[in-house]
């Protein structure tokens, strides 16, 4: 089942984005993720998120969303794969950047999301799952590179969103 849930936690309060329910909540940071409504976020909002932090949980939801393993998906964002995991067990949010960096990604899936009118959960794990692969394979578009590769830095994150847009649209076959 997809969990596609916002969780954000500041100084106690809880505050769910959608009607799901998500269990471990932290007093810090965005632990779950509605990827619609990060694709969605103005500047000030991205920004505002970012330095609340992202539980490093999010980034092994992301991963099981792809069907990708989470030490893979730390290494496509220049994240240690001991540094996640060390996060992880001890209930840690990313600091700013590292932050960013995993809302990146999900803003990126949240663009494919976003651009699909099915609702059907079963679809939308497929399409998930498409994207995690599509990330994996190497691109002519991106002079033979997979776009995995390019999602460490925010100019290749650009990149890879600007290449799926272009597929998304069919201006890029």
């Amino acid at each position: 089942m997809r969990r596609d849930v916002v969780r954000r936690v500041s100084k106690g309060s809880r505050r769910s984005l959608s009607p799901a329910k998500a269990g471990g909540a932290n007093k810090t940071g965005l632990t779950f993720i509605c990827y619609g409504e990060l694709a969605g976020q103005q500047p000030y909002e991205a920004w505002c998120t970012a330095h609340a932090g992202v539980h490093a949980v999010a980034l092994e939801t992301i991963a099981e969303d792809l069907g990708v393993p989470s030490h893979r998906v730390a290494g496509w964002l220049g994240l240690s794969r001991r540094a996640v995991a060390r996060k992880v067990r001890m209930r840690r949010s990313f600091d700013v950047s590292d932050s960013e960096r995993v809302l990146a990604l999900a803003r990126i899936i949240g663009q494919l999301v976003s651009a699909s009118p099915s609702v059907d959960p079963r679809a939308s794990i497929l399409m998930l799952r498409w994207l995690g692969s599509w990330l994996e394979r190497p691109l002519p578009a991106l002079g033979g590179l997979p776009p995995c590769v390019l999602m460490d830095t925010a100019e290749g994150r650009q990149l890879v969103s600007l290449t799926l847009a272009q597929m998304v649209d069919g201006s890029y076959a």
